[in-house]
């Protein structure tokens, strides 16, 4: 389901609720998005109702390089290549089906039934709304006050809200699933997928991606040096 519309489409036990303040992220402050079209046609990003489960993961395959005659110690590791996957699972409506809500004319709105029929990617977008007295004190994390929490027009949900806002881009499911048993009348969805890239599109439209990224454990930067090049006491040539 889309943001409500009382006066429209969507019924009102869809309506947006309060959600609890606390230290720990709660699921009822995780938003996610999927770049659909709205009631005028248009493609925007649509909070994806019913969502039951949201998980994205990476995986990366590190490789020990061990030197002849220095005995079983591993001298560095080398990663492998970052794997971008994420699943998702919701109730099944009448109005919106799983392929309904990443964007593609399925289910009630058209034929698509197979991911066979799948022929373009699609984007998610996920929010941890963060709480007034953590976004605006001491809290706050490094960033983040230029990600409005709200919908995807950046329409904040309370004024100076904020929230870690992470963009999946060029999504491919893996597989999709719809489960029917007797013990539970209700009927879920699911779907794996893989995920070209993720970033955050505050900080990427300022061009603070690529090898100038502050990303921590640096040789020489705001966030700290990296125990590799401390280590040496003297760059380079401590390890040579």
């Amino acid at each position: 389901m889309a943001k409500q519309v009382t006066q429209q489409t969507s019924p009102y036990v869809y309506r947006y609720g309060t959600a609890p303040n606390t230290a720990l992220v709660n699921t009822l402050k995780v938003k996610v998005f999927s770049f659909n079209d709205n009631t005028d046609g248009d493609p925007a990003m649509v909070q994806i109702g019913v969502l039951q489960e949201w998980t994205p993961s990476d995986t990366r395959t590190n490789t020990a390089v061990r030197s002849i005659g220095y005995g079983d110690q591993v001298a560095e590791i080398n990663p492998g290549s970052t794997e971008l996957a994420g699943s998702a699972s919701v109730m099944a409506l009448y109005t919106r089906n799983i392929m309904q809500v990443f964007g593609y004319v399925a289910g009630s709105a058209g034929l698509v039934r197979s991911l066979k029929h799948h022929r373009w990617p699609f984007d998610v977008r996920e929010e941890i709304v963060m709480p007034l007295y953590i976004a605006n004190g001491s809290g706050q994390l490094p960033g983040t006050a230029s990600g409005v929490a709200g919908d995807a027009n950046r329409n904040p949900e309370a004024p100076q809200s904020r929230a870690i806002v992470t963009y999946y881009e060029g999504c491919w499911m893996n597989d999709y699933n719809r489960s029917y048993t007797i013990g539970d009348v209700s009927v879920t969805e699911s779907s794996s997928m893989m995920i070209t890239d993720v970033y955050d599109p505050f900080h990427g439209s300022s061009g603070g991606y690529g090898e100038g990224l502050s990303s921590g454990n640096g040789a020489a930067n705001a966030y700290g040096s990296s125990r590799l090049f401390t280590a040496g006491q003297g760059g380079f040539g401590g390890f040579f």
